[in-house]
């Protein structure tokens, strides 16, 4: 979500409406972003890394399988 809400030029309401929920959700993930900065940025850099290895693995078992 903070992703979303940075694309929006940091605007709360324009995420909110964007994603359709409400406001004092994307201010709660906000809060929460603030306070685990590091740990957040940290987690969303290797996530596609993350993805890209797990999708990597279902391809390998699917063709195992058939």
């Amino acid at each position: 979500m903070i992703q979303t809400v940075k694309a929006a030029g940091n605007s709360i309401e324009e995420a909110a409406a964007y994603l359709e929920l409400p406001v004092e959700q994307i201010r709660e993930c906000v809060r929460y972003y603030a306070d685990y900065t590091d740990e957040i940025d940290e987690w969303s850099a290797r996530a596609p890394a993350i993805a890209e290895r797990e999708e990597a693995s279902l391809r390998r078992q699917q063709a195992a399988l058939g």
